[in-house]
């Protein structure tokens, strides 16, 4: 079974609030206790807003603990048991000596409570809860239970997440948007299309609540950046969010990329490593993921790889965001020009790149948003479109990657 973890990126949408993301996933392993299935299981996970641990799914006892260095999985350190303690009626595990890397995955081997069952924590309401199973959209009161005071979903007796494909996905309190889930790679693309369903109704539901939610005001500046104000919706923007059309993102991270070029019919290779010079290291590719929309009734899609320092994209604002389409991206006419900082033309590796500094917005799952100024990179090689987008502070990493993208374009011609 596969490892899916949805993570917070950095750039879903410039100029909007974006949702925040969970660091959660549940998987198998060769070493651990035995479930009623008599498979191995293990949990993957990390601190979350707050700053604690949790494991989501209760288990009913744990084996083994080992710290994973995020950047480095090779690094890791096994603690004693005297070295934690975990609670099942929170999930939350707690860790009694500091942990030995900057960015640490959690790897909890042990055996989970029978049937199944997750403390959905801050969850935002009974609506805002998404389930799959098997690849169909799960039926509560028939698939699972959940209590919301308690906030509690059990399975049904004769479900094993680890026999059975499943998905679940919960809107938090503070905006996050938390995901559990293991699936089959062939099952990538049914799973996706579930959960832009979900996304196409909670953006609808929210729009009809039209509660408050936070704004950019260019009218009026505050230490050089545009104000941030907290107010419902105008008519106009309303409008413009029921128009907007939803994306299905489906990943394509082990599919090589001539695979990818091959489904969605343009050329999208890019070299998987951009290297920065003088120590500063060298950004990673994930991998591709694949953006499906349907504009005017004809559907576009684009390629999607984030680009981080050492490929973590936990990082947040090291991060660069590329897309490559057939067609234009958005030219931004819709930007209040007040927002605009700076627009020039540049030229990379014989390439003529737009360069737009547009003030935006950043959020981290459970905080206020933070007003970033993005930089957003557009150019056209041989039919190709590319966005980049970053933090105006890794405008130099974004160039470098430009350079580098239409170097090794041009040998791969």
């Amino acid at each position: 079974m596969p490892i899916h973890v949805r993570r917070s990126l950095p750039f879903i949408a410039m100029l909007v609030v974006a949702l925040g993301s969970v660091v959660f996933s549940c998987a198998t392993t060769e070493k651990s206790a035995r479930t009623v299935s008599g498979k191995p299981f293990y949990v993957n996970t990390a601190a979350d807003g707050d700053g604690r641990i949790r494991t989501i799914q209760v288990l009913s006892c744990i084996d083994r603990v080992i710290l994973m260095d995020q950047r480095d999985r090779s690094r890791r350190t096994e603690l004693k048991s005297a070295s934690w303690r975990y609670d099942p009626a929170t999930t939350e595990l707690a860790l009694l000596e500091g942990e030995p890397y900057k960015n640490t995955i959690i790897h909890v081997e042990g055996k989970p409570e029978a049937p199944a069952r997750f403390v959905l924590r801050e969850i935002a309401g009974d609506d805002e809860l998404f389930v799959a199973v098997d690849g169909r959209i799960a039926i509560r009161g028939f698939d699972y239970s959940f209590d919301l005071a308690r906030s509690v979903l059990v399975f049904r007796e004769d479900f094993d997440p680890l026999t059975m494909e499943y998905k679940i996905m919960y809107r938090t309190s503070d905006g996050g948007l938390h995901s559990i889930g293991d699936w089959k790679p062939e099952n990538d693309d049914k799973f996706a299309y579930l959960e832009a369903q979900y996304f196409a109704e909670m953006v609808t539901r929210d729009n009809r609540k039209a509660g408050m939610d936070y704004y950019l005001d260019p009218s009026v500046f505050e230490s050089g950046k545009p104000h941030l104000v907290l107010r419902a919706p105008k008519p106009e923007e309303k409008a413009a969010m029921d128009a907007s059309p939803m994306t299905v993102t489906k990943p394509r991270f082990s599919a090589s990329d001539r695979a990818v070029s091959k489904e969605v019919g343009f050329d999208v290779r890019t070299p998987i490593g951009i290297d920065l010079g003088s120590g500063r290291g060298k950004l990673i590719g994930e991998g591709k993921m694949i953006e499906e929309s349907a504009e005017n009734g004809r559907l576009r899609r684009h390629a999607l790889e984030f680009y981080a320092l050492g490929g973590s994209v936990f990082d947040g604002t090291d991060n660069l965001e590329l897309r490559l389409g057939d067609t234009p991206f958005s030219d931004n006419k819709a930007i209040d020009e007040r927002l605009v900082i700076e627009r020039k033309s540049l030229e990379e590796a014989g390439i003529a790149v737009l360069r737009e500094c547009i003030w935006g917005t950043h959020v981290r799952s459970g905080e206020k948003p933070e007003v970033v100024d993005l930089a957003v990179y557009s150019w056209k090689d041989r039919g190709v479109y590319f966005q980049l987008t970053c933090d105006n502070t890794q405008s130099g990493n974004a160039e470098a990657a430009i350079a580098q993208i239409e170097e090794y374009r041009a040998k791969a011609r």
